[in-house]
């Protein structure tokens, strides 16, 4: 249930013309660190857990801010600055505000030593599906050091898109960006941001990551590399450190960046409130006196874990007593975790929860009195995933190192487009037909895929009518909209149903009506 994020800022650099380089409203920072994930400056389509987060970051650059001139040579307006950035933000269901404060600590220039605060930043995120979302940015005119700023109000608008396969993590960000033109062509262009991540454990990763930025104008572009490193250091804090350098004489390309920074993502209040009331550990080893005068000898036990004999399968390693089979005298490597499934409205009889392992595999479950019990390996991160029809399926990290139970409440999704009837999904609105398309498919599908991607152990069987009698251009249609957003065959399956011009859903496997 905790995230390991990390952070860094940089600076820029820019080659541009002119005898005289003009110093009003120039913005030399077109890297901003992004709020959350495993990369510096690009965002993975994702939110984080319901609540707060925050980071701090420190940046270097050399030679942030050069002109080539129209005569010929270079002058350097910076040599080099140095930044700290601290963001904030607050996410709730689908949406994430955020503030970026940076702060320019010394701006050093061939005459003069400059500081203040810089240019502030709004940040609006809306996900729109796993791994799919939109970032607004706009950043006000709020600097106070001469030639580092805007003049006016500027900003971006980025669809930012990510994907996990096994270790390896994607992460593309790109759309327009708008704002005054201080000198022609600097500002205003077209941002493309991509980024390419490898978890190498549970607590270390590596990434490399490139922006530019396509001027409208005729201006040189501007792209920026960057490779990173980065250490989770608990549950709720992680440090990255990373170097940088302009691709390019286009201007917010740095000569070289060193950038470091730290995150805190404080635990949900239904983690932190299960690690509060956890029972404390037991050793009866330790809390049961011994009998003063014994009247016969006790069984050995060699390793004192309070599990003696025959009865004691490990008897060289005391048991860790962690409320999982604490009889045998074995330690064991996982932990009991209790999931209660709970919805801001009544959730239906259709629910599914899973745990999956670092490695991707499903954790062993039972139930116990309608919750769901599971042995959740303690060596590394595992994935909380829960869903039900009409609700939006909810997915998080899990590190845990004892047994606890863990509160999930399913939020609502109001854009659902299906209506339950019993043990059926069926439209709000009714199907057209028109030739041999089925006119509306894609929103069902897009609601329909979410819930097998959260849930494994659930098929979908669909009953269609068409208006001639002849389904087989439906199922092609059904395949093609299933196979594009990645759900295989075997996930599915269409036969006859009642009609005419009627198509309905059902969820068959563990944990349906």
């Amino acid at each position: 249930m905790w995230w390991f994020p990390a952070a860094l800022t940089g600076s820029a650099a820019w080659a541009g013309s002119g005898d005289e380089p003009p110093l009003a409203g120039l913005d030399a920072t077109i890297f901003r660190p992004a709020f959350h994930g495993m990369f510096l400056g690009v965002e993975d389509g994702t939110t984080t857990d319901p609540g707060a987060l925050g980071r701090v970051a420190v940046s270097w650059a050399r030679d942030p801010v050069v002109y080539r001139l129209d005569a010929g040579g270079e002058r350097p307006v910076f040599t080099s600055v140095t930044t700290v950035d601290t963001l904030v933000a607050y996410t709730s269901g689908r949406l994430r505000l955020g503030l970026q404060a940076p702060v320019t600590v010394a701006a050093i220039g061939p005459d003069t030593v400059a500081s203040g605060l810089g240019d502030v930043r709004l940040d609006g995120f809306v996900s729109i599906a796993d791994g799919l979302a939109v970032d607004a940015r706009v950043s006000l005119p709020t600097s106070g050091v001469e030639g580092y700023g805007l003049e006016g109000p500027g900003g971006d608008l980025l669809v930012a898109a990510g994907a996990r396969l096994g270790r390896l993590q994607l992460a593309l960000d790109t759309g327009p960006s708008f704002g005054p033109e201080p000198v022609p062509g600097v500002r205003r262009g077209w941002l493309a941001m991509g980024g390419v991540g490898v978890h190498l454990s549970s607590a270390l990763a590596v990434g490399a990551e490139a922006d530019l930025r396509v001027p409208y104008t005729s201006a040189p572009i501007p792209a920026v590399g960057r490779v990173s490193g980065s250490v989770a250091l608990s549950p709720e804090s992680s440090f990255r450190i990373a170097v940088g350098r302009g691709l390019g004489p286009g201007f917010g390309a740095p000569e070289l960046q060193v950038m470091a920074g730290l995150t805190l993502v404080p635990p949900a209040p239904e983690v932190a409130a299960a690690r509060r009331d956890a029972p404390p550990v037991v050793d009866t080893a330790r809390d049961v006196p011994p009998d003063p005068e014994p009247v016969v000898v006790p069984p050995a036990d060699p390793d004192g874990d309070g599990v003696a004999g025959d009865e004691d399968s490990c008897p060289e390693v005391p048991e860790d007593r962690d409320g999982a089979w604490d009889e045998d005298g074995c330690p064991e490597p996982f932990v009991a975790v209790t999931v209660h499934l709970r919805g801001s409205e009544s959730l239906p009889e259709w629910q599914w929860v899973e745990v999956r392992d670092p490695d991707g595999a499903l954790s062993p479950m039972h139930e116990d009195g309608g919750s769901w019990v599971y042995l959740v390996p303690t060596r590394g991160e595992n994935t909380l995933l829960a869903t039900a029809p009409g609700f939006v399926p909810f997915r998080t990290p899990l590190a845990v190192d004892q047994s606890v139970e863990v509160d999930v409440e399913l939020q609502v999704d109001r854009g659902f487009p299906l209506v339950l009837e019993g043990d059926l999904m069926v439209p709000r609105l009714p199907v057209r037909w028109k030739g041999d398309r089925l006119l509306g498919l894609d929103p069902l599908i897009d609601t329909l895929a979410p819930l097998l991607w959260s849930a494994s152990g659930w098929r979908l069987s669909i009953e269609l009518a068409p208006p001639n009698g002849d389904g087989g251009p439906w199922v092609e249609q059904l395949r093609a909209a299933f196979r594009a957003r990645g759900i295989s065959d075997d996930r599915w399956s269409a036969q006859p149903g009642p009609g005419p011009e009627r198509i309905s859903f059902r969820l068959v496997g563990p944990r349906t009506p």
